[in-house]
């Protein structure tokens, strides 16, 4: 029996943190999709790192893209090689699963229109299946599936002969598949809550969020907290994340955020929360000193 080969195409840098938690992204996609006896390549297609020939595509049975920080609708010279590569693959009919980025780049080598959503769509969102699908129907899994997301662009329009096969009230296509070789997801299902804060953190420190935004996230994923518009009628309490494990909160007293941020434990902010989720979190009363130290939370919504 010959040995079934894939390969991985990383269109983004590792940080240090997810090369050494998980080995890279290439790591994370090989333990969620290696069966034993398989090999599994990778190609750094953002440096331009691809197979060279037909001769050595054919050495694989198929390819997943990864996400990106890159734009798919960009015209960086490694964006255009890779579709080059990517209509070669169609052409060969070879396996193909893009995610996120390269859902998006799968959309565009096959015709699609992608370009910048209406805004970032960061978080868990449930995601409709088609009803109408064959392809779908076989699997034998819910209707609607809730998926880690991570992106600022989407897939616009797909011409007619690519099935849509999920949407959400978010985005419209959440999932394609053309053919029986190609399949692209909008969603994450390679991602751990873990990893998405990390980079959600990554996002802040390169300002592609701003940080009302990085503090509403936090809040909803961790603890599941829909937070008010402003944070001025109220003296809210931030929350940190502790290295030990579990939240740590401080309520601000009246020298505010920053007063708050000298008496937090060691660990790192991750929420500010509204005066009224504060005291529902730590369960304390309003009349409670100010400024102090409020003790763990370890539980999460």
């Amino acid at each position: 029996m010959s040995i079934r080969r894939f390969a991985v195409l990383l269109c983004a840098e590792d940080s240090d943190y997810v090369r050494t938690k998980y080995g890279g992204y290439f790591g994370i996609f090989k333990e969620m999709l290696a069966a034993p006896g398989e090999e599994w390549h990778v190609f750094r297609a953002s440096r331009q790192e691809l197979p060279r020939d037909e001769t050595e595509i054919r050495l694989y049975d198929g390819f997943v893209i990864t996400g990106s920080c890159s734009d798919a609708h960009g015209d960086d010279p490694w964006i255009r090689d890779l579709l080059v590569l990517l209509r070669k693959l169609d052409s060969m009919e070879k396996k193909v699963l893009g995610i996120c980025f390269g859902h998006q780049i799968l959309g565009r080598a096959l015709g699609g229109k992608v370009g910048r959503a209406k805004s970032w769509d960061i978080g868990l969102r449930p995601v409709n299946l088609s009803t109408t699908s064959a392809f779908l129907s076989s699997l034998m899994i819910p209707q609607v599936l809730s998926v880690i997301q991570c992106h600022r662009d989407e897939v616009k329009e797909m011409p007619p002969n690519v099935e849509v096969v999920a949407r959400s009230d978010k985005t419209g296509i959440e999932m394609f598949r053309f053919g029986d070789h190609i399949m692209g997801i909008q969603g994450h299902p390679e991602y751990t809550i873990d990893i998405l804060l990390h980079l959600i953190d990554r996002l802040l420190q390169r300002t592609l969020i701003t940080v009302c935004m990085y503090y509403e996230i936090t809040s909803t994923m961790l603890f599941g907290l829909s937070l008010t518009p402003s944070f001025g009628y109220v003296i809210p309490g931030i929350v940190c994340r502790c290295p030990e494990g579990g939240y740590r909160g401080v309520c601000a007293g009246q020298g505010g955020m920053e007063e708050a941020l000298h008496h937090l434990p060691q660990g790192n902010p991750i929420a500010i929360l509204p005066a009224r989720h504060f005291r529902i979190l730590f369960q304390i009363q309003p009349q409670e000193e100010r400024g102090r130290n409020y003790g763990s939370f370890h539980g999460l919504r």
